[in-house]
């Protein structure tokens, strides 16, 4: 018994435990921990497999050889041009005469095949035309002397599976006539007529342009019989890809070597009284050379320009 303010108050035994509370709510999580090291780096790969070997394969030959068929070889394209022919000189003479320049040389054909490579010889004889030889004057009162022709290109030898044929050399200053049956043809494209040299000692005309074949040589100027000297004109344009991609040669200038294995044609030279200006040689490959000035007696000058040189070209394809 327990007295409060003066009361008795008695005291019982204990009551029993209530039950559990629910759990409260779970609390946000922690913050996040740093971060591990890096692990170390792993090994190289295999080397890749060895590529595939070269398709095609070009034989260019600038001189007389053999081809040989290469192992593997499915077909092949044969490309020959023919050398270009030569410019003829001017006429020397006395003044108060009417002296011609040399006319241009002419370019060479250009020929194009394809075979079956197993219808070839394992080895075929390569023939490249050479460039013709330009006239020359060396006496007074003498006509220029004649361009020399250029030479045929050809693939199979006497068999000549394919051929290209050159041009006419530039006629000489004066001279009544040139004799020439070559056609400058080719299966793929005709080389450019050489420019002529008028007899009126008019100035003459450009060499015409050419598409995919050598230019032919520019005129020489002439000297008229009242003592004027005439210019030459250019040598043959050759126009690649629908532009002018070879402007021919100027004031005895030689032409341009070529894109594709084309050149332009050689200008033909300046009258000038005594001095006279050689024709310009002719751009590799195939074109024609310039043809030589006029020149007055005991002067010097006026020979024609050389033809270029031709060339095969042979591309196999595996």
């Amino acid at each position: 018994m327990i007295r409060v303010n003066g009361v008795d108050i008695g005291v019982g035994t204990s009551g029993t435990s209530g039950v559990n509370g629910t759990s409260g709510f779970i609390g946000k999580p922690g913050t996040s921990g740093t971060s591990g090291t890096s692990g170390t780096s792993g090994t190289s790969g295999t080397s890749g497999t060895s590529g595939t070997s070269q398709l095609t394969t070009v034989f260019v030959f600038t001189s007389n050889g053999v081809w040989g068929k290469p192992s593997g070889a499915k077909s092949v394209e044969v490309i020959c041009i023919a050398g270009g022919s030569g410019g003829g000189a001017g006429r020397r003479g006395a003044s108060g005469t009417d002296r011609e320049g040399g006319s241009g040389g002419q370019g060479g054909g250009v020929s194009r095949a394809f075979f079956r490579a197993d219808d070839l010889s394992s080895s075929v004889s390569v023939t490249v035309g050479s460039g013709g030889a330009g006239g020359t004057i060396s006496s007074d009162n003498t006509n220029g002397g004649n361009g020399s022709n250029g030479g045929f290109s050809s693939f199979g030898g006497t068999t000549r599976l394919v051929s290209a044929n050159p041009g006419c050399g530039g006629k000489g200053g004066n001279q009544l006539s040139l004799v020439c049956f070559n056609n400058r043809a080719g299966n793929l494209e005709t080389g450019g007529l050489g420019a002529v040299s008028p007899s009126n000692i008019s100035t003459p005309l450009n060499a015409p342009v050419t598409t995919y074949a050598p230019g032919g040589g520019g005129a020489g100027g002439g000297i008229t019989s009242g003592n004027v000297n005439r210019g030459g004109s250019r040598g043959g344009t050759v126009v690649l890809l629908g532009t002018t991609g070879l402007l021919g040669g100027i004031n005895g200038g030689a032409g341009g070597a070529g894109g594709g294995y084309i050149g332009s044609g050689g200008g033909g030279g300046n009258a000038n009284g005594a001095t006279g200006q050689n024709g310009g040689n002719g751009g590799n490959y195939g074109a024609g050379g310039g043809g030589g000035s006029a020149t007055l007696n005991s002067g010097s000058g006026g020979n024609g320009g050389a033809g270029a040189p031709g060339i095969v070209v042979v591309i196999t394809y595996r």
